[in-house]
């Protein structure tokens, strides 16, 4: 079973999306928000796994991807409110949502938004910062690289998809860090400004936190005692293009945690 895309119409225009259908559906559907600058591919080898036998959809967040963008830099806020559209399309009664890095943070503020319809929430890579790291990032990080005529700008951008293992991963999320153009840093400058600790308590829905081992492994470890409802998974051996190299795995961590209510 592969994927197949589509667009709902959202409130910047149109948010494009993969989705995984089983003949038959037998568990809750399942969101999966994506990482900045990167897009809905992430998930594209994982939703089959988890669509064996539930609906899985992966949109790209407004200005990644295909997916339309806003006219403005969004806050995380926004970007959960523009989710919130894809949700009122799909019009379901109840699912699940996961999601990875700046997408971790959508996905958790679309839970607080639809706490009656999302029943579990799945968080990859959910960085704890301090005050002073906030700062830090806020000072040298997420800022546009601009294009040049020599094309050098390419390899700043090539750079920042060494997370990722090897030259075919690098390769194929390469193009989104391109297409993001003058958007690219807008998911990290929201991600920087929204901290979990601040929101956790009002949480109701069994949280999943997973660690990966990349540039934000200590943050995400500062979650773990913060959880009063749910598991923190430590999956060190995973890195960025784990959802490509291990699909299957995570389907079952996913399965396990979400199916057993």
């Amino acid at each position: 079973m592969g994927t197949r895309r589509g667009y709902i119409k959202g409130r910047w225009g149109q948010i494009h999306y993969r989705r995984a259908t089983p003949a038959v559906a037998l568990r809750r559907p399942v969101i999966c928000i994506h990482l900045s600058p990167l897009s809905g591919l992430v998930y594209e080898r994982f939703l089959p796994a988890i669509g064996s036998d539930r609906i899985a959809l992966a949109p790209d967040t407004p200005g990644y991807g295909l997916s339309d963008p806003p006219a403005a830099a969004p806050t995380i806020e926004d970007y959960a409110q523009a989710m919130g559209d894809l949700v009122e399309a799909v019009a379901w009664d109840q699912f699940d949502v996961i999601g990875y890095g700046t997408g971790s943070k959508i996905a958790f503020q679309l839970a607080l938004n639809h706490a009656a319809r999302i029943r579990h929430v799945v968080l990859i890579s959910a960085p704890d910062y301090t005050d002073d790291e906030v700062a830090h990032m806020r000072a040298t990080l997420g800022a546009e690289i601009e294009p040049v005529a020599d094309g050098a700008h390419l390899a700043k951008l090539w750079n920042q998809v060494t997370g990722f293992p090897d030259a075919e991963l690098r390769a194929r999320y390469f193009p989104d860090h391109i297409a993001a153009g003058p958007r690219k840093p807008w998911g990290p400058r929201a991600a920087f400004a929204f901290r979990y600790r601040d929101r956790l308590p009002e949480l109701t829905q069994p949280l999943l936190v997973l660690n990966i081992n990349n540039e934000i492994t200590e943050p995400t470890r500062r979650l773990a005692p913060l959880i009063k409802n749910g598991r923190y998974v430590e999956r060190l051996d995973w890195r960025h293009g784990f959802l490509d190299r291990a699909p299957d795995e995570f389907a079952d961590l996913v399965r396990s945690f979400v199916d057993g209510n």
